[in-house]
């Protein structure tokens, strides 16, 4: 028998109320979609037959100071927040090695055991599974890990000492 969805939550307590929270590796083993998983008819939106076409967002024409580049750059961004809400950004300058290297450390992050990654909880940054309470109760099969830059800080080191000060030494690469 297939282990129930009931067993892998567990209560987490806070000052204002109980949250629970799903070990999102548990959920590989199950044989069927859990029911708080399923949302209510009324939240679906209908699937499109067609391909969505991701809009590309070119920042080299907007380095270079083409002001008509940049019109419509801003047009394809709104077009894009509003139709479906992502769109993918070109020649932005940053390191592929770097993005690669973030998207390896994050993979790592969200394979941490569950006890770690609860003692990054934090409210509005750190740690989110389904259950946080500052999320709607429909619930999404995802994992958040959310900080903050803050481009007028001086510091060099804040997103460093964040995840130092969450996750502890050993994830200082992190940041």
């Amino acid at each position: 028998m297939a282990p129930s969805i009931t067993s892998n939550l567990s209560p987490l307590k806070s000052e204002n109320e109980d949250k629970k929270i799903i070990d999102f590796k548990s959920l590989h083993e199950e044989a069927k979609v859990p029911k708080e998983f399923i949302w209510p008819s009324e939240d679906l939106v209908e699937g499109s037959k067609e391909e969505l076409n991701v809009p590309i967002i070119d920042l080299e024409a907007i380095f270079n100071g083409d002001d008509v580049a940049l019109g419509a750059a801003a047009e394809i961004v709104r077009e894009a927040c509003m139709k479906h809400g992502f769109f993918l950004v070109t020649n932005h300058g940053v390191d592929e090695n770097l993005i690669n290297d973030t998207y390896q450390e994050f993979v790592s992050l969200f394979k941490l055991p569950l006890s770690r990654k609860l003692s990054a909880m934090g409210s509005p940054w750190g740690y989110s599974g389904a259950h946080a309470s500052r999320f709607s109760t429909s619930l999404p099969w995802k994992e958040i890990f959310t900080f903050q830059y803050k481009h007028y800080d001086e510091s060099e080191t804040q997103i460093v000492d964040f995840f130092t000060s969450v996750l502890g030494d050993d994830h200082q690469h992190a940041g």
